[in-house]
């Protein structure tokens, strides 16, 4: 019989009678306890000033190589450092994954929103409008932010037309941008308290314009100008400029 298939069962009798194995060396320790101790200090005396040694294999190259007290774990730095590599693969991976989870678990949070939405239909609108008013009425610059967005909204919608892109590509800038635009051609009277007595104006109409192309240049905030609420209507289609930076 081979060693390879002796020690094979060897590990199988050792599995089965593994409680019957520990027993027994515990009652041999116990017996030969003194003995046994003697031996450990003489060799520790021996081989307390010499390195001992232990053959490792390197996980990488998969190299033989000698490692004091068992403390490397691999043969050489270009080998810990592929290592290092590794692991940080597999740490991005990990990311990627949750990454991937998160946007499995919005596709089915999308699809439980919209079911949602639809038998509660009234109920969320109402929550708005009502969270919009108070906020409205306590924050002006959030009231001006709201005014302006219907604003352009409306403007294509009065041509029959669809808004595709948002407020803040039509204006050309920001919304905090565009305020400070129009903040700074308030005439006397003007704040963002009493919005509402003066509109936003379109200093070239929006009846000429007739292409949706044509409506986005007109919104755009070279264009937009404040006017109290009476020179708007008297003003009406009138153009008093032709100039406009697209």
């Amino acid at each position: 019989m081979s060693m390879e298939y002796h020690s094979q069962y060897s590990k199988k009798h050792y599995k089965k009678n593994k409680k019957q194995y520990q027993t027994k060396h515990k009652e041999y320790y116990e017996f030969n306890k003194e003995d046994i101790l003697k031996k450990n200090r003489e060799q520790y005396k021996l081989n307390k000033d010499k390195k001992i040694y232990k053959v490792k294999v390197c996980p990488i190259c998969k190299k033989q190589f000698e490692a004091s007290h068992g403390l490397k774990k691999y043969c050489c730095d270009l080998c810990a450092k592929t290592a290092i590599r590794e692991k940080d693969k597999l740490r991005n991976s990990k990311r990627f994954a949750t990454l991937s989870s998160k946007e499995y678990h919005k596709k089915y949070s999308k699809e439980y929103d919209e079911k949602y939405y639809k038998v509660n239909k009234e109920k969320i609108n109402k929550r708005k409008t009502s969270y919009m008013r108070k906020r409205k009425k306590a924050d002006p610059l959030y009231k001006f932010k709201c005014s302006t967005r219907s604003m352009i909204g409306n403007s294509f919608k009065r041509k029959g037309l669809k808004k595709s892109l948002k407020t803040e590509n039509i204006l050309g800038c920001t919304l905090n941008q565009f305020r400070e635009h129009i903040e700074n051609k308030f005439k006397s009277g003007m704040n963002f308290d009493n919005h509402g007595s003066w509109h936003i104006d379109h200093d070239i109409p929006l009846a000429t314009a007739k292409t949706k192309e044509e409506v986005a240049k007109l919104c755009h905030y070279t264009n937009l100008q404040p006017l109290w609420a009476k020179e708007n209507r008297e003003k009406h289609s009138k153009v008093y400029s032709k100039e406009i930076t697209e």
